[in-house]
């Protein structure tokens, strides 16, 4: 333990303390390498005092560490050192009964102190109803910039914010949360005061989506699963410190006492957060402000989808992310520059993913669009497995009924129950495809629609040409009942001109099937298979 004397100044209106900048004698005592520095009980409350570390040298110079002494203000939480700010105890060895020199500060006036005081209890007084308004002021007057910066200066570090990327390399130097509590802990800061800094300049949240998993398209209740990691960043000036390291931040309890844009998924039916073995988040603060916050999410969004072309369709399913409170005035969304990273390359079983594409939009649900987020999946289904259990049995059934006009015509039956036969085992092929239960035609149900009706035509086509057969039959057995010459000749004309139609129509099955099952193959594949889709932007 080191004790030594320091000299401070006070800025609180009691018995103690002297508005005119003179220097109060006590006595400050150093635990250890990590607690905070004690102070008499009567100045308790008028100033906090840190400790900044980096190395440390004891008496005898045996260690390598060093560590820096800061003190603050309570109030104003300004520092009261010199203009290093801090004291290298390396350095300036300290033993018992050192003094440390601290520059006087000017306080304001007795009245002004009151003022603020005055000022202070009108706000705690509306601090409950703070997050149930807006003004897009009421934040400025509560930031000190540490840097001085000018206004120009500060509004040239926002818009010049979004084109900053990510940067989460030497993170294993990063301070604990508990560095975050005095900025927390402070009057200046609510977590339901948005941070904007000025009236034309709203809060600019960087997003991107790092997709760990995109699985289970149902085509039935129209969604499909997604999990993502969402990683938000945006700037706080609250937050902005002399201090060059980030402060890591990942319990849930701080969490909470920050604040963070309220993205919700827009088009997501359900949605949860991990929480195994621990809550699957993480926020970084730099010291210039810039706060970034990752979260795992698994997501159930709809996705409107169109079979008009299945099995041969295209479909585009959209993510899409807006504020649900804020106006695009108050929060812009932006896309980092790498706005999506596939973490693990999605193998799905009906689905190929073509492209990912990302882009923005504005949501009219309100009377005031918000700005939105959308990200879109193209996706095509690999109709190889309709191929072989459709196409080809439903071709070769329907190929099968252009056997009939090589049937003799003596096996009546077979050429009518052949075609009969294979109509209905169309019917029970296109039955046995219950994936897609819609009111509209599907490709693939045009498809078998015409397949039935070949084969209808291939038994129309047999019952006409066997009625032509029976007449022909009739009239040959009028033949030998004929009266005379005259009629018997009349009769073996008409007969040579029926069997002639008869076998003219199956002549002209025999050719024309073939080739008006070719044009229509020909047609689907170009209008039904191939065919570009348009898809909203």
């Amino acid at each position: 333990m080191l004790r030594y004397s320091c000299s401070f100044a006070s800025s609180l209106n009691n018995e103690n303390t002297n508005f005119d900048g003179s220097l109060i004698e006590a006595d400050i005592t150093i635990l250890s390498k990590h607690s905070v520095i004690e102070t008499l009980s009567e100045y308790s409350s008028v100033f906090k005092i840190g400790i900044k570390e980096t190395k440390y040298v004891d008496g005898e110079g045996n260690e390598e560490e060093d560590k820096k002494l800061s003190l603050f203000d309570k109030i104003n939480n300004e520092l009261l050192l010199g203009e290093n700010n801090s004291i290298n105890l390396q350095e300036n060895p300290v033993t018992t009964g050192s003094d440390v020199t601290i520059n006087p500060i000017d306080y304001p006036s007795e009245s002004e102190l009151t003022a603020d005081v005055a000022k202070k209890e009108e706000l705690e007084e509306y601090e409950e109803f703070e997050g149930l308004f807006y003004n897009e002021t009421m934040l400025y007057p509560f930031i000190e910039d540490p840097f001085n910066r000018s206004d120009a200066q500060l509004k040239d570090v926002i818009t010049s914010f979004v084109t900053k990327e990510e940067n989460m390399e030497n993170s294993n130097r990063d301070l604990s949360s508990s560095h975050i509590l005095p900025i927390l802990s402070s009057h200046n800061y609510n977590n339901n005061t948005i941070p904007v800094l000025f009236n034309d300049l709203p809060v600019f949240v960087m997003v991107s989506l790092d997709i760990i998993d995109i699985s289970s398209f149902n085509m039935q209740t129209m969604d499909y699963v997604i999990d993502v990691l969402l990683n938000l960043k945006w700037m706080d000036f609250r937050f902005a410190r002399k201090n060059k390291k980030t402060i890591r931040i990942g319990e849930k309890t701080i969490l909470e006492r920050i604040w963070s844009p309220d993205i919700y998924f827009v088009n997501a039916k359900r949605s949860y957060f991990h929480k195994i073995t621990f809550p699957n988040h993480r926020m970084r603060i730099e010291s210039d402000g810039t706060v970034t916050y990752t979260l795992r999410l698994t997501l159930q969004p709809s996705c409107n989808m169109n079979f008009e072309k299945f099995p041969h369709d295209h479909q585009r399913c959209d993510l899409q992310l807006s504020s649900i409170a804020y106006s695009e005035r108050q929060i812009k969304l932006l896309w980092f520059q790498e706005s999506f990273k596939i973490i693990n390359p999605p193998t799905l079983p009906e689905f190929k993913l073509m492209s990912v594409t990302a882009n923005e939009c504005l949501t009219q649900e309100r009377l005031i669009p918000s700005s939105c987020l959308r990200l879109g999946f193209s996706l095509k289904r690999d109709s190889a497995k309709y191929f072989v259990e459709k196409y080809i049995p439903s071709t070769l059934a329907m190929m099968f009924a252009w056997v009939a006009p090589y049937v003799p015509y003596n096996y009546e039956d077979v050429r009518i129950v052949t075609p009969i036969t294979i109509l209905l085992a169309l019917v029970q092929m296109q039955k046995g495809d219950e994936e897609t239960r819609i009111s509209y035609l599907t490709s693939l149900d045009k498809w078998f629609s015409m397949m039935k009706m070949f084969s209808l035509i291939s038994l129309v086509e047999s019952l006409v040409v066997l009625s032509l057969v029976r007449k022909s039959r009739a009239l040959k057995k009028k033949q030998s009942k004929a009266l005379n010459d005259f009629e018997r000749e009349m009769l073996i004309i008409q007969e040579r001109q029926v069997k002639k139609l008869y076998d003219r129509i199956d002549a002209m099955a025999l050719i024309l099937s073939p080739i008006i099952f070719a044009l229509y193959v020909s047609y689907y594949l170009t209008y039904m298979v191939n065919d570009s889709e348009d898809y909203p932007v």
